[in-house]
């Protein structure tokens, strides 16, 4: 159960790590 919570965790954390990622390209 809580393997599944931290996997569900990551997985939302993947949107805003691709957010900052495209920003970083647009400034470079």
């Amino acid at each position: 159960k809580k393997l599944y919570f931290f996997c569900n965790e990551f997985l939302s954390l993947i949107p805003g790590f691709a957010f900052l990622y495209i920003i970083s390209i647009s400034i470079k």
